[in-house]
């Protein structure tokens, strides 16, 4: 056996016996070895992806996030298709973004509209779809989606705000 396969072996193993029923929890995937590396790094990404068929839905999401902080995207793509549900607001979203990213903006905004379907409440991914449609040029669209955000959370909202400056950003070039 390699080094590399033992090394996802004992990540797989740590993992299982020291998560049981692989609960939720505040602070995700502490319950893995792999919190002994930097978030990110190569050998927590190693270690991670050896654990990826055991993972909780909300232990990839959070992954994935990781990896999307540290531009990633790839990698967390990875992570978020492997979600058994699908449909879960947070792994659409999340795709939209790491797609969008990566300068797939049609099949970003794809996914950002099936998160809409299934919560049209969400103001992170109301903020994506509108850097989305700055992406493509699509001020209106923006600018339509940072109402829709102002109808559910107000003007001081961290999604109102963050897009609102896009928006602005947008129109000073």
């Amino acid at each position: 056996m390699n080094a590399h396969a033992t090394f996802g072996a004992a990540c797989v193993a740590a993992w299982l016996m020291a998560s049981p029923a692989h609960a939720v929890s505040d602070a995700p995937l502490e319950s893995t070895k792999c919190t002994q590396f930097k978030l990110a790094a190569p050998d927590w990404l190693t270690c991670m992806r050896s654990a990826i068929s055991i993972m909780s839905d909300d232990d990839l999401y959070f992954a994935a996030y990781k990896l999307e902080t540290a531009t990633h995207y790839d990698d967390a793509i990875l992570f978020l298709k492997a979600a058994k549900n699908q449909g879960d607001v947070r792994i659409l979203s999340n795709l939209g973004y790491a797609n969008r990213k990566l300068g797939r903006i049609e099949e970003g905004i794809a996914f950002y509209l099936k998160a809409l379907a299934a919560d049209p409440n969400s103001v992170t991914t109301r903020e994506y779809l509108g850097e989305g449609y700055l992406d493509k040029k699509d001020l209106a669209g923006a600018e339509t989606q940072l109402v829709e955000i102002e109808k559910r959370c107000g003007k001081s909202c961290e999604s109102y705000t963050l897009l609102s400056a896009a928006i602005a950003k947008y129109k000073a070039v």
